[in-house]
């Protein structure tokens, strides 16, 4: 299954806590909330433990603590970016030095025919 970086980890328990606690508030039960989610029963057990063993990848992860969040009346949106889903840093790329614009050394200039009715096409030699 999944394998969560420290900090996904410490993010996940704290979720889990949250989500646990308004839960039992509520008097739900968590079987409520998996047939409300439609999220196995299983899953949630181990959002509200942080047993990230058996979760899936990050992305489904925060699916589910959305829907859950959304179940138990709080804002599941909000709740679900307090996981995040890549903790790595971004590499940066590193900016290369701009090539100096093309020297013509041709000083003749193209200029255009106009053509005018009668006249002969220049291109048709």
């Amino acid at each position: 299954m999944s394998k969560l970086d420290p900090i996904q980890l410490e993010q996940l328990k704290e979720i889990g806590v949250h989500l646990h606690q308004t839960r039992e508030q509520q008097s739900k039960s968590l079987e409520e909330v998996a047939a409300k989610t439609f999220i196995p029963l299983r899953l949630l057990q181990a959002i509200e433990i942080g047993q990230a063993t058996v979760l899936p990848e990050p992305i489904f992860i925060q699916g589910f603590i959305r829907r859950y969040g959304d179940v138990v009346g709080l804002d599941g949106i909000a709740l679900s970016k307090q996981f995040s889903l890549d903790t790595t840093a971004v590499p940066v790329k590193p900016e290369l030095p701009k090539a100096p614009p093309p020297q013509f050394t041709d000083r003749r200039a193209i200029v255009p025919c106009p053509l005018t009715p009668g006249s002969e096409n220049p291109m048709s030699y």
